[in-house]
């Protein structure tokens, strides 16, 4: 799945408000709402290269490593929610 630039900023914005405010899962859900699908699809394929690519980076903490598991949680429910999965 390719993405255009534009895409790619969208994920990134959106992943960068994730991080603002991890931990709290009530707020992270709601703004998963008001996500587009297609920038919702971006991080999730974004948040499992991260995971994927853990196995082999050892430099990354395991809270950043659970972190992006968990993005992918919240991601994957808002998904399913849509009907998309």
């Amino acid at each position: 799945m390719a993405a255009c630039s534009g895409d790619m900023l969208q994920v990134q914005q959106c992943m960068t408000q994730l991080r603002e405010i991890d931990g709290n899962i009530a707020a992270e859900h709601y703004y998963a709402h008001s996500v587009p699908t297609p920038v919702l699809k971006g991080v999730l394929q974004y948040c499992n290269t991260v995971v994927a690519a853990r196995k082999n980076i050892n430099e990354m903490r395991e809270a950043e490593y659970l972190r992006y598991i968990h993005w992918r949680s919240v991601v994957i429910v808002e998904l399913l929610e849509r009907g998309v999965f």
